[in-house]
């Protein structure tokens, strides 16, 4: 299940919640990772929220029993030469490549886990995959991971995992159609919140899912730094 979904008539990504609001408790979105058509399921306290839901035999690469099938698309071509280039590359680079998708992964990425993934993507073959471009390999990498990263908060016990578009012929066609296929990578998280203190006691499950832009940009910068800078920015006036 997830929280959100791209709105048919035009409004873009929404929630659950604003769907039920706008059209009802029969609302259908779609799904921004395999642009299916998603169910609304109503809230049933206390453990459930507001949310949506794929229809029965859906293969969305956001539901974790298929997050790993792309990587088993047969590639549209191999180049070899490339492979040598990106392999020799990746061994110049490390550093830079592991900071990258440790700064996607949350800071949650091992040193040693990334070193498994990029033997596995090795294993693979994907190096040799015609077309691949460097700057896709910490997303690659991410998304191969075979574990969830976990994390905790006062309240929240969050299990996340990474996914690349579903509904891809090939694994290359993410770098080679550019304007088919989006360029984004998808984080989802599988959360349990506990209730507040002084609420009555229950527990809340539901899957929120944060779409990231694929780049060439060295680091990822989440979303709340925006918010950091404009606090900073009177308290560092000049």
């Amino acid at each position: 299940m997830t929280h959100r979904a791209t709105d048919p008539n035009g409004h873009g990504i929404q929630s659950a919640e604003w769907f039920r609001q706008t059209y009802g408790e029969n609302a259908k979105g779609r799904c921004e990772i395999c642009d299916a058509e998603l169910a609304l399921r109503v809230a049933h306290p206390p453990h459930t929220v507001t949310h949506f839901a794929h229809k029965a035999g859906s293969r969305c690469s956001s539901l974790e029993q298929y997050r790993h099938a792309v990587f088993n698309l047969k590639p549209s071509a191999l180049d070899l030469e490339n492979g040598k280039r990106l392999r020799a590359w990746v061994l110049k680079e490390l550093y830079p490549v592991y900071l990258k998708a440790y700064s996607l992964s949350g800071r949650k990425l091992a040193w040693g886990d990334f070193q498994r993934a990029l033997i596995d993507a090795n294993t693979r073959g994907i190096f040799d995959y015609a077309g691949l471009e460097a700057h896709y390999l910490p997303y690659l990498l991410l998304c191969l991971y075979p574990e969830r990263f976990h994390d905790k908060t006062t309240y929240d016990s969050i299990d996340a995992y990474f996914v690349l578009p579903a509904g891809m012929k090939h694994l290359d066609d993410l770098w080679n159609k550019k304007g088919e296929i989006k360029q984004t990578m998808w984080k989802v998280s599988h959360i349990t919140r506990q209730s507040r203190r002084g609420a009555p006691k229950a527990v809340e499950m539901f899957t929120e899912i944060e779409a990231i832009a694929m780049d060439d940009a060295p680091f990822y910068i989440p979303s709340w730094v925006a918010s950091a800078q404009a606090k900073l920015e009177p308290l560092l006036a000049f």
